[in-house]
């Protein structure tokens, strides 16, 4: 879990179920299938997953890149960020070093 702080305002992120990526996918709103066209319903729709709807009715009156920035969030707790990965990758030669 995440947080982020928008217009003085702290909102606490989770991470997708798996469930819930699959009928995103099903919906059109996949990560790999996110359009400008579609963005406002594909945020609407994470957004009803994540956040209650008093969260909701307050996003609303936010302005979009405020918005936009709740919505990334959702999508690095839930597929990761490219700074997160490149803290991820292996350090050194790869070897191990034996235990004794």
């Amino acid at each position: 879990m995440r947080e982020i702080k928008v217009v003085g305002r702290t909102f606490k992120i989770r991470s997708l179920t798996y469930g819930e990526t699959k009928e995103l996918r099903k919906q059109g709103y996949g990560a790999a299938e996110l359009k400008r066209e579609t963005a406002d319903a594909a945020m609407d729709a994470y957004f009803r997953l994540v956040f209650t709807q008093e969260e909701i009715g307050r996003i609303e009156t936010y302005d979009h890149l405020d918005a936009v920035e709740l919505f990334k969030g959702i999508m690095a707790e839930t597929y990761g960020s490219r700074d997160e990965e490149k803290n991820l990758s292996a350090s050194g030669n790869g070897s191990q070093t034996p235990s004794e």
